[in-house]
């Protein structure tokens, strides 16, 4: 917990922006993905008693995930944390696009990773609001944060599908996800150096 820095110079940052911009593509991405991964098995051939049962899968490792995802912030902090969940988020969407007829096993293991992916859209935005942001600016940079998030939701399906209906597959799209999200794990190890910085001088100059 620390006092943190006013929104109306948050707002002023460039990294905060593209923090938004990061969050949004993050939460397209991985929901996305999420909502598609059934359709995709249905289409590469899996059978639908796997799918149902890979999708009760998904809904035990989802609820673990959230809690591993508190647990692991408070152990080795919001760097490594979040770092972590991108990396599981980038393996899983790669692993979609590998998903074929027979391959149950590795359907599996994509329903478990991507669920630990998840916690981005959920439990780690308000510990990127507190953490990197502090106590000042929490309210409306958690609110924008939510927002942002939400429209990824809302305009990443629809896109998605719309990928789907030009080439037939989510093979495609899975991959590009994926490299959009490593880009944005790297993009946010730098924006979190920054805000390290501006964290440790605000409460070096409270100390004095």
């Amino acid at each position: 917990v620390w006092s943190g820095v006013e929104y109306k110079d948050v707002k002023t940052k460039p990294y905060f922006w593209i923090l938004i911009l990061c969050i949004f593509m993050g939460g397209a991405a991985t929901n996305t993905i999420s909502s598609v991964s059934s359709a995709h098995f249905g289409d590469v051939g899996l059978d639908t008693a796997f799918i149902a049962t890979a999708l009760s899968l998904h809904s035990l490792s989802l609820t673990v995930s959230k809690i591993a995802a508190g647990f692991c912030y408070d152990k080795i902090g919001l760097r490594f944390t979040s770092l972590t969940i991108y990396l599981i988020g980038v393996v899983s969407m790669f692993m979609l696009a590998l998903v074929g007829p027979t391959s149950y096993g590795l359907a599996s293991v994509f329903q478990v990773l991507i669920s630990f992916a998840l916690p981005i859209n959920t439990i780690m935005l308000p510990l990127y609001a507190a953490d990197m942001f502090g106590e000042k600016s929490y309210v409306k940079i958690m609110g924008m944060f939510v927002a942002a998030c939400t429209t990824g939701y809302a305009v990443g399906t629809p896109f998605t599908n719309l990928i789907f209906d030009l080439t037939g597959t989510y093979r495609n799209v899975s991959i590009v996800y994926g490299v959009l999200m490593l880009v944005i794990a790297v993009v946010f190890q730098i924006i979190l150096t920054k805000t390290n910085k501006i964290k440790a001088a605000v409460i070096a100059q409270e100390k004095a």
